[in-house]
């Protein structure tokens, strides 16, 4: 079963990102696997990606 999120982030151009913010970003447009809780509470693994644009974060279920 897979599942798939979005959610539209905003920031203006001028945004100073650190490099600690830099460095998530682009792990995230990569595709990062982290456990994420359902509303039953249930544990599971998921690949986060973040769009090239950086305006939608989405999500997959690892069993499908």
């Amino acid at each position: 079963m897979s599942y798939h999120g979005e959610t539209g982030i905003s920031l203006p151009r001028h945004t100073y990102r650190s490099p600690t913010a830099l460095e998530g970003i682009a792990m995230l447009k990569r595709g990062c696997i982290a456990t994420k809780y359902g509303r039953a509470g249930k544990p599971h693994k998921v690949t986060f990606t973040l769009s090239i644009d950086e305006r939608t974060l989405s999500w997959k279920g690892m069993n499908s």
